[in-house]
C-alpha cells in the first residue's frame, strides 16, 4: 500500500566490493573487450535517481549491468529486482541490492512497485531492469517492454530513465565482444502526467532507438565508435599456435589479436 514505509535490501559496501572484483575478472576471462559507445557516455544523467532500462539477451546481462554501475556511479546504490526463487538459492545476494520478485504475480508486480518506489525517493540510487521480462535477440524488434515498469514511473516524479542496449557479437577474436550503448534518458518530471502505457511506450521506443545506434556500430565493427571498459582476452586457437611456438623458439613475441588492440 502506498505510504506504508518499506524496508529496502541493506547493501553490504565491502561484500559488493569484493563481488564486483569478481565480475571485473569474470568478464576479463570470458570476452575479448567490454566497449561502450563513446558518444553515449555524455548522455548519462546523475542529477537524478535513475531507473536503468536494459534489454535483456544474455544471461551476463545482470553482471554487465554491475560493471557498468560500478564504473560510472560508484557511489550510489543500485537495486535490482530477481526471481524469488533464484534470490532463495543465492541469499547473498539480497547484500548486494537485490529484491525478490514472483514473476507473473500480483504480489511480484506489488513488491517492484513498493521496492521501486521507495528506493528511488532517495538521491544517487539507481534501479536495474530488464525491462521486457524475458530474454530476446537484441535485433528482434519492436522492443517490448512488460507493464511493470510503466506502472512504476506512473507513481514517480523527478526520476530519470536511462535506456541502456547491449549486444554480445563475436568480430575478429576467439572471445564475444560486449557492446553497450546508453541512450537518451526520459526525464519522469510527473509520473502521473501520462498513463503506464504511454510511459511503456516511450521507455520502449526510446529503447529501440539505443538497440538501432547499437546494432550500426556492432555490424560496421567501428572500435572508433566505442570506449574499452574492460580489456579481456584473446586466447590461442589453433590458427596461432604454429606461429606462437616458432616465435617463442626464436625469442620473439606474438601478437595474439586479430584486431589492433595488444593484450
Amino acid at each position: 500500500m502506498r505510504g506504508t514505509r518499506v524496508e529496502l535490501p541493506r547493501i553490504h559496501k565491502r561484500l559488493l566490493t569484493l563481488f564486483s572484483g569478481y565480475v571485473d575478472w569474470y568478464l576479463r576471462r570470458n570476452f575479448h573487450c567490454v566497449r561502450v559507445a563513446a558518444s553515449s557516455y555524455t548522455q548519462v544523467a546523475a542529477d537524478r535517481p535513475l531507473v536503468v532500462c536494459l534489454n535483456h539477451p544474455s544471461w551476463w546481462d545482470p553482471l554487465v549491468a554491475l560493471e557498468l554501475a560500478m564504473a560510472y556511479f560508484p557511489t550510489w546504490d543500485h537495486y535490482a529486482p530477481i526471481d524469488a526463487a533464484a534470490l532463495r538459492q543465492y541469499r547473498f545476494f539480497r547484500k548486494l541490492g537485490f529484491f525478490g520478485v514472483e514473476p507473473g504475480t500480483a504480489s511480484g508486480a506489488s513488491t517492484f512497485l513498493r521496492i521501486g518506489e521507495a528506493a528511488l525517493a532517495r538521491p544517487s540510487t539507481a534501479l536495474w531492469v530488464t525491462a521486457q521480462g524475458h530474454f530476446a535477440d537484441p535485433r528482434v524488434r519492436p522492443t517490448e517492454l512488460r507493464p511493470g515498469t510503466g506502472h512504476l514511473l506512473s507513481r514517480l516524479r523527478n526520476v530519470n530513465v536511462l535506456p541502456v542496449a547491449i549486444e554480445y557479437p563475436f568480430w575478429e577474436e576467439r572471445f564475444a565482444e560486449v557492446l553497450v550503448r546508453f541512450g537518451e534518458p526520459v526525464a519522469v518530471d510527473d509520473g502521473a502526467s501520462k498513463t503506464p502505457d504511454e510511459w511503456s511506450a516511450l521507455v520502449a521506443s526510446r529503447l529501440e532507438a539505443t538497440q538501432n545506434r547499437l546494432a550500426e556500430s556492432a555490424v560496421a565493427r567501428d572500435r572508433n565508435a566505442f570506449q574499452v571498459l574492460t580489456m579481456g582476452r584473446v586466447g590461442i586457437g589453433v590458427y596461432d599456435l604454429w606461429r606462437t611456438v616458432v616465435a617463442a623458439l626464436r625469442g620473439h613475441r606474438v601478437h595474439r589479436a586479430h584486431g589492433p588492440e595488444r593484450l
